[in-house]
């Protein structure tokens, strides 16, 4: 028998996270960690864009002790001044899928504690676009195919 638990210390609000995602929408946030900064730092980001830059530009938004956590496979490089790791006593650590039952026990636990994704979704026809959007950096979370 397995046992799924989390501990959720401190996420923003619904209503501060809406808050930012609609101020990027509308232009006006260009810095992601100064924004993360502004709700207290994060503990834990979950990196999974296919970009470097943009998981550069998210360590200043770590909290102190807090972690990058790296599950994307960027071409190219996460660049960090060595004193912000040192001083904002801040990590970068990588995690790869691991095994075929470690995504079932994800899916399960996503299911059981009604987890759900934050995506944008295209249309099949449109698949280029979100493609572009995707490979640019400027969409929220995940952008999904629909048919």
């Amino acid at each position: 028998m397995r046992i799924l638990t989390t501990h959720v210390g401190s996420l923003p609000r619904p209503d501060d996270l809406l808050a930012l995602i609609r101020t990027r929408e509308q232009g006006g946030a260009t810095d992601p960690a100064a924004e993360l900064q502004k709700l207290g730092g994060a503990r834990v980001i979950l990196a999974t864009a296919p970009s470097g830059k943009s998981m550069s530009a998210l360590i200043g938004g770590l909290g102190a002790n807090g972690t990058l956590l790296v599950v994307g496979a960027p071409i190219d490089p996460i660049e960090v001044p060595p004193t912000q790791l040192l001083f904002g006593r801040k990590r970068i650590q990588g995690w790869s899928a691991g095994i075929p039952t470690d995504s079932e026990d994800t899916l399960r636990f996503a299911e059981v504690t009604g987890v759900r994704p934050m995506i944008e979704k295209y249309p099949l026809v449109k698949a280029a676009e979100g493609y572009a959007r995707m490979m640019s950096g400027k969409a929220e979370f995940r952008v999904v195919l629909t048919m």
